[in-house]
């Protein structure tokens, strides 16, 4: 089981409140055997549960179809501040930012840290 903790630490707070959704709703589902992965891939949030306690076909396709709307979810939220986002492909690490986010992450990147 992932710590929630960490999890929102290590992630932006733009997306807390998607990744309180994955929680809430992995304590509703009975059937799942709680959270297996919970990360940033690809600019988007990837999210997979176990599927230690599955006893049905219909049960696996609930956990794909949740995992699925959750990376597209986050694929539009910007992971800074939460407004509208985009993946932004030009950064040492894909992230999904809005373009005021996306400008200071951006400036970082390429103004040098010596300079005043």
């Amino acid at each position: 089981m992932i710590e929630k903790e960490r999890t929102l630490k290590n992630l932006g707070s733009g997306w807390h409140s998607l990744i309180e959704t994955v929680y809430a709703i992995q304590d509703q589902l009975s059937f799942s055997g709680g959270l297996y992965i919970i990360e940033r891939k690809n600019g988007m949030l990837s999210v997979l549960f176990s599927r230690k306690d599955l006893t049905s076909p219909e049960q696996e396709f609930i956990l794909k179809s949740v995992e699925y709307r959750i990376e597209r979810l986050s694929a539009k939220i910007c992971e800074g501040c939460g407004q509208y986002g985009l993946r932004r492909t030009e950064l040492p690490t894909t992230q999904t930012l809005c373009t005021k986010c996306y400008a200071f992450k951006y400036s970082e990147i390429v103004t040098p840290q010596n300079e005043e």
